[in-house]
């Protein structure tokens, strides 16, 4: 259709010169054809129009692809199990591929030396004290995204994107918030994200001009002022800023000591480094190694300030990872695939646990680039590891806290993680997760009824999800199952139900997709139509003597009545107000086409259809050329070299046309 449109355009460009040439002429010769003159300001008006259309049907792919995934005044849920940690730390290393953190590097000597890991500490406790898989992030894999979906469960509210993804465009529950205390420490990129205008979160950021991507500045640094920070955090020091707020030695350490605590140190050396030295590069690997003695350290401190009393829980992800360029951003495997390592209170240890394997969630088996597990690289065993989708680890997280997940989470539960000495914690997280879900589902259902175009139109409106016509039932079968103590089954019933809500919230978020499409593909046929109309007239100006006056004011009604129905029912149901330019364009599309064609065919003087050279060589190279440019566009998507070539041959073409241009009309002017 843009290159159909493209060439169309092209078409009157050349015929808009050729008028120049001779209104020049007629100039010279002491005459100006008036038709001329309105032929040439009605082709300008169509080129502004086309140039504003097209800008307005590339911004419906915002409307039709990023509608946001978000609902509020969702009923909340409880959790109906006891807690086994009091205490939660986030770490999350920005930038950190999986394969990364696991592999083993090679020694000075391999004949002497065995293979060592290159983070020691948490490949042991990956190994031996707790479990461990790669968490797949979606695209954009940037950092707010990947925060959002780790500390929310969604993912990303699409709408962020007009703020550079560094504001919350809409509020949204998170992992922190629901807290009884917490401590956010890190970038000023990422920490006032989840703790601004939170009274009981506290955050401590080092300055913004200490984010140097340089090659020459130091990116560890950066990690160790985290690490420097949380520990001052543990033996009581208040900041200034914390202190000017009301806060005291004494309040600290009871918040310290309370429950649903949440520590979310945000890492970002691994990141620069990444973007400075690529991933590949020693200064990555580097990194790596002081964020490891950087978490090996600081478990010992909260180990030395609670006593070892067994009730921390350790999760140390990524928010995404980097191609192998030093950039992230899109959907490779290389930026999605993402460390995911878990342990201390309430998890399962899955070298120890003879049963863990058996009752190992099936939807967490190796996928990705790097499944199976490449055992002699990594290290590590292929039946231990456990993939998740990155949403998951928010209701992980909330689980191990005794918490129901964030309100608008979309993840489900990795059960495998948890601990499977206790079955009322496994049954307990998965049955909270399920009615979560159900009740992101039950307040999408209302939102998507009383809003959504198609359901207005059909007869019998909104069209439920099938599978869960019984959702009611099924939930409080998997809550009985658990009072009688058949864990096991509660936790099957649940996740058949967790999945059914996640499949049914994304059927209504795109319930009026098709339809959306469908209006916009007019759109674009209709603009064709426009074109179609206007190459065949010639440019003539026909009078409206030409068209039966009747049946052209019928015409004209019936589009204005259409047009007042849609625009109606489009107010009725509170659509977006580029949904009135959407559903009004083809009716006046259809309209312009008909007086269009309908002039074409009484007019003795204007151009006709079947008067027009077929030249079926021209339409032949044409379809060539849409075709090769789309398979080029495909191909950009995939290789950014190709964008590169097609910018240069952009360049020179144009190039060579307004040099033929400018000589064109320098010899008109002569003439």
């Amino acid at each position: 259709i843009s290159a159909h449109t493209f060439f169309s355009l092209r078409r009157m460009f050349r015929r808009n010169v050729r008028h120049f040439i001779r209104s020049r002429k007629a100039r010279a010769s002491g005459g100006v054809s008036r038709a001329m003159i309105s032929s040439q300001t009605r082709q300008t008006r169509l080129v502004v129009f086309g140039v504003a259309l097209h800008a307005l049907l590339i911004y419906a792919m915002f409307d039709v692809h990023f509608l946001t995934p978000l609902v509020h005044d969702i009923e909340p849920t409880i959790a109906d199990f006891a807690a086994p940690a009091s205490r939660l730390v986030i770490i999350v290393a920005d930038g950190l591929r999986g394969d990364r953190l696991f592999e083993m590097e090679d020694a000075s000597d391999p004949d002497t030396t065995p293979r060592t890991p290159r983070a020691p500490f948490l490949h042991g406790i990956a190994e031996s004290h707790g479990r461990w898989g790669i968490s797949h992030a979606r695209p954009p894999t940037e950092s707010r995204p990947g925060h959002v979906a780790l500390l929310a469960g969604f993912y990303e509210d699409p709408s962020a994107i007009t703020k550079g993804w560094q504001a919350n465009a809409v509020e949204f529950d998170h992992l922190l918030n629901q807290s009884s205390s917490s401590w956010a420490l890190g970038a000023p990129s990422v920490v006032p994200l989840f703790a601004k205008n939170i009274k009981h979160v506290r955050h401590r950021m080092y300055g913004p001009e200490l984010e140097d991507f340089a090659a020459s500045s130091d990116h560890a640094a950066l990690d160790t002022w985290v690490f420097d920070a949380t520990r001052d955090v543990l033996i009581g020091n208040v900041s200034l800023d914390e202190f000017e707020n009301g806060a005291t030695i004494e309040k600290e350490a009871s918040a310290l000591q309370g429950h649903r605590v949440v520590f979310l140190l945000h890492l970002l050396g691994l990141d620069s480094a990444g973007h400075a030295h690529k991933p590949a590069g020693d200064a990555y690997a580097r990194n790596v190694k002081v964020v490891d003695d950087g978490v090996r350290e600081l478990v010992a401190a909260f180990e030395k300030r609670f006593a070892s009393d067994n009730r921390t829980t350790f999760v140390f992800t990524a928010d995404h990872g980097m191609s192998a360029r030093g950039a992230h951003g899109d959907g490779d495997p290389e930026c999605t695939e993402t460390p995911l390592v878990v342990w201390g209170a309430g998890i399962a240890v899955a070298a120890a646990d003879a049963d863990a394997a058996a009752a190992a969630d099936p939807a967490c088996a190796s996928r990705g680039k790097n499944a199976p597990t490449p055992e002699q690289a990594w290290g590590l065993s292929d039946k231990n590891r456990c993939d998740v989708d990155q949403a998951d680890v928010a209701s992980l997280c909330a689980s191990v806290l005794g918490m129901p997940p964030p309100l608008h989470n979309t993840g489900l539960v990795p059960v495998a993680y948890l601990d499977p000495h206790l079955p009322q914690l496994r049954s307990g997280a998965a049955v909270a997760n399920a009615a979560q879900l159900l009740a992101v589902y039950r307040r999408k259902t209302i939102v998507t009824a009383s809003k959504s175009l198609r359901a207005f139109l059909a007869p019998n409106g909104l069209k439920p999800y099938g599978p869960l016509a019984l959702a009611d039932e099924t939930l409080a079968a998997a809550k009985d199952a658990r009072e009688a103590g058949n864990h096991d089954a509660a936790i099957a019933v649940a996740q058949t139900l967790a999945r059914d809500c996640v499949d049914g919230t994304n059927y209504l978020h795109l319930y009026d997709r098709w339809l959306l499409m469908g209006v916009i593909t007019s759109c674009f046929v209709g603009w064709i139509g426009v074109l179609c109309a206007e190459l065949c007239l010639g440019g003539a100006e026909l009078s409206s003597g030409e068209i039966g006056k009747g049946r052209s004011r019928v015409l004209d009604f019936v589009a204005l009545v259409v047009s007042c129905v849609a625009c109606f029912v489009l107010a009725l149901r509170q659509a977006p107000v580029t949904y009135y330019a959407y559903f009004n364009l083809p009716v006046l599309f259809a309209r312009h086409c008909w007086h269009a064609f309908a002039r074409t065919k009484t007019a003795g003087g204007a151009k006709k259809i079947t008067k027009t050279p077929t030249r079926h060589a021209q339409r032949l190279l044409v379809l060539l050329v849409t075709a090769a440019l789309t398979q080029t566009l495909c191909r950009a998507f995939h290789d950014r070299a190709v964008f590169t070539g097609l910018f240069a041959v952009t360049a020179a073409w144009l190039l060579v046309w307004a040099t033929w241009t400018a000589a064109t009309l320098r010899g008109a002017r002569a003439a």
